[in-house]
């Protein structure tokens, strides 16, 4: 008997554990077929928050859904890059790195730390590779005398676009996610 619930037990721990694994890996929206996961909402959700709480100007607004759109925007920037040129992700990641590596004193792990609440990879990830391929974007359009806000524009209204986030949907007229 004793044994038994040893047992038992044991397997509801370790299905607990799977579920809970399992679980930040469901996704929350998926742009173009490309699902982004409930751990990077989580994170940026955190992020918003963290930053929130130290900032002198408070964010207004449903965490959730700017989460979500931050997500959703960092889809967009990658396919408009694709859709322009390539090897603006791979410059980003240089830029990103060089940025870093000129920077002696800069410790990434406790600014990112104490201002958004996220490691160094995840603030490298979440805030400056998405930095870093807005600029480059912008930078291409200026060159090649293309305006960047029709670009945005067309994407938003073209894009397939999915939230499965419950309780929240796509805005196909203003371009973004609410609250149902």
């Amino acid at each position: 008997m004793i044994k038994s619930k040893k047992i038992i037990i044991f397997v509801l721990v370790v299905l607990s554990a799977v579920v809970f694994a399992g679980f930040r890996f469901i996704p929350v929206l998926s742009v173009q077929g490309k699902k982004a996961n409930y751990s990077e909402f989580l994170k940026i959700k955190n992020a918003i928050e963290k930053t929130n709480t130290i900032s002198k100007d408070k964010i207004i607004g449903d965490l959730n859904s700017l989460a979500m759109m931050n997500l959703m925007e960092q889809e967009f920037l990658d396919i408009l890059i694709d859709n322009v040129d390539h090897n603006l992700k791979v410059k980003a990641e240089d830029i990103v790195s060089e940025a870093i590596i000129k920077t002696p004193d800069l410790s990434l792990d406790e600014v990112s730390e104490e201002l958004y609440g996220l490691s160094s990879a995840d603030f490298r990830k979440l805030v400056l590779l998405p930095q870093a391929k807005r600029d480059l974007l912008e930078n291409y359009f200026k060159k090649n005398n293309q305006d960047i806000i029709q670009a945005w524009a067309s994407l938003y209204g073209t894009a397939s676009v999915k939230v499965y986030y419950p309780g929240y949907y796509w805005d196909t007229k203003e371009y973004a996610i609410k609250k149902k």
